[in-house]
């Protein structure tokens, strides 16, 4: 009667385990899925922002470069 009763036991914990882990796994997924997307955002963000400065910074080289190259000529 006591294996029994140990029997059930056990596979009551060990359902429930699983069950816990489960929604562990859920919860810790939707997490890394909020992270991931974070970081993307923040990371398309950086990227919009690099891809708006570069030709601003392109610009400036060669204006710097003509003006370099007028100032030696001189």
């Amino acid at each position: 009667m006591k294996s029994r009763t140990s029997q059930v036991f056990m596979k009551k914990l060990m359902k429930n385990s699983i069950r816990s882990w489960f929604r562990h796994a859920r919860m810790m997924t939707g997490l890394w899925m909020m992270m991931v997307l974070a970081m993307w955002k923040m990371a398309e963000r950086f990227l919009m922002m690099t891809l708006k400065m570069m030709p601003l910074m392109l610009m400036r080289k060669e204006k710097m470069v003509k003006h370099a190259i007028k100032t030696r000529g001189m």
